[in-house]
């Protein structure tokens, strides 16, 4: 699953100033004040190139799971021959 880039929650916008405000951790005051251009150009800085891939693989997928992979799979077909996993 992919995380998102930013918690709307913590996003607010300044009627007065014009500004958007960002607060950085949950239940910490700290926040950054931005012009809406500065926000937009931070926040499209996140979207990556054409044909970059942005995921990574967990569990068994993983290069380090590769040489137990095979024996998952004799497992894998045993179990579904009993029917325990559908």
């Amino acid at each position: 699953m992919i995380r998102p880039l930013l918690s709307l929650q913590r996003l607010s916008f300044d009627e007065t100033e014009g500004r958007i405000l960002y607060q950085y951790e949950k239940g910490k005051l700290e926040t950054e004040r931005m012009d809406y251009m500065e926000f937009i150009g931070r926040l499209t800085s996140h979207i990556p190139d054409k044909g970059q891939v942005m995921i990574r693989y967990y569990g068994l997928c993983k290069a380090l799971h590769k040489p137990y992979y095979a024996e998952f799979k004799i497992m894998l077909s045993y179990l579904s021959r009993f029917q325990i996993l559908n």
